[in-house]
């Protein structure tokens, strides 16, 4: 009897994954527990084990494929089975349908919310065509599902949306596009599908800015002390780089300034113990935020060269969920770009981010001899959500940052 393989459900955030590549091949016998797959989820890109042993007859979905939570992957059968020609895998697999039993949700009216009625009896629908009518702005419940005793699945949401149109702007997101006129000159314009980290990072990004109450803060500071002691670390095979030093010196001033390691959770601020910074890094396949934990108990060895295996495996593709996850802090730095100062986004849930821009040489009046020197200087920004901390206290953590990176031997261990 073939057994179908559902992409399985990894976090509790999880909803969908992309697929980057096959393990294995239609042919091959698979035990249980064996990666097969590599797929990429919200926060890392990760190896998929199969939950079933036996051999692959078909692979259902292919790499570059975004793939819903419990939808089949591929199908198994046993030695010496073959595959009927006429098999369909059914898009939940045996046992999970009662668990997609769902009431219809009712949906907060105002801006455009789907509008669900309650009803006492439950809405058979697969989780794509629950999650396309959502899209849609559909009641789901009003929708009948092609085969009688059956459940909606996406083709019964496209036609009924099609027959009601009172969406027709929405419908070709969902739809092949029309064919081209003949002789109709071709453009140059590429459509790039959001999906994978982009898809993530751009929903993160307007997550954060329509949910926080966005502050900035800006303040200079004589990094002279800071690039001599980046120089007296610095030997012959390690490294240190700023981003390291930062990392030390930011936690080290977090343990004085408890408020901003925090976050709001509903009608409260929840301040988190533990300090983990997250310092983001540019990779191929674009922005991730790779997390330092406990930093305030690591010196600037061991941070170093956690942060830069961690950043191998981004590079990589294969990012654990231990390094993306859990930061309560996130630096910023574009100096080695020459940008010299920017307002970078907080990075949700947390309540504020240092932006760290380019070192550059500039006049600086010297307060003891009121004399004018030339000085290593970078500016700082400090981006923290005013509605957990107000300016002035935000204001003396950066200005205790300053403090530190002017003098970074008498706090950073």
């Amino acid at each position: 009897m073939p057994k179908v393989l559902t992409l399985p459900k990894i976090g509790v955030n999880m909803t969908e994954a992309t697929i980057v590549n096959w393990l294995v091949k239609e042919g091959d016998f698979v035990q249980a527990e064996q990666p097969i797959l590599e797929a990429e989820t919200e926060k890392a890109t990760q190896e998929i084990p199969s939950t079933v042993s036996g051999i692959i007859a078909k692979i259902l979905a292919k790499p570059g494929e975004t793939v819903q939570c419990q939808q089949p992957i591929a199908v198994f059968v046993e030695q010496g089975e073959t595959l009927p020609a006429d098999f369909k895998p059914s898009s939940v697999p045996k046992g999970e349908a009662d668990e997609e039993k769902e009431p219809a949700e009712k949906a907060e009216s105002g801006g455009g919310a789907l509008r669900a009625k309650e009803r006492d009896d439950r809405v058979k629908i697969s989780p794509l065509a629950k999650k396309l009518a959502m899209d849609l702005n559909l009641d789901f419940t009003l929708i009948a599902p092609s085969k009688s005793g059956g459940r909606i699945e996406r083709e019964d949401v496209l036609a009924y949306a099609a027959n009601t149109r009172s969406i027709e702007e929405e419908i070709p997101r969902h739809k092949q596009p029309p064919p081209e006129p003949a002789g109709k000159k071709e453009t140059s314009d590429t459509l790039v599908p959001l999906q994978g980290m982009r898809k993530v990072i751009a929903r993160n990004m307007l997550e954060s800015a329509r949910g926080t109450a966005r502050a900035a803060l800006f303040i200079s500071a004589d990094a002279s002390k800071l690039v001599e002691y980046r120089e007296k670390l610095n030997r012959p095979g390690k490294k240190i780089s700023y981003n390291d030093l930062l990392v030390s010196l930011t936690a080290s001033a977090i343990r004085e300034f408890p408020q901003i390691n925090s976050r709001m959770e509903g009608e409260a601020i929840r301040l988190v113990r533990e300090i983990n910074i997250g310092v983001a890094a540019d990779t191929d396949h674009g922005l991730v935020v790779l997390v330092i934990r406990d930093a305030d108990k690591k010196d600037v060895d061991a941070i170093s060269g956690e942060f830069n295996t961690k950043l191998d495996r981004a590079r990589q593709r294969k990012s654990l969920m231990e390094d993306v996850t859990n930061g309560t802090f996130t630096i910023t730095n574009l100096g080695m770009y020459g940008v010299e100062s920017f307002v970078p986004i907080i990075n949700p849930p947390e309540c504020a981010i240092l932006a760290v821009g380019s070192i550059v040489r500039q006049p600086v009046v010297l307060a003891k001899s009121d004399t004018i020197a030339v000085r290593p200087v970078c500016t700082l920004t400090l981006v923290f959500d005013h509605r957990i901390i107000d300016g002035a206290p935000a204001a003396r953590f950066l200005q205790r940052i300053k403090e530190i990176i002017e003098n970074p031997e008498r706090h950073i261990e």
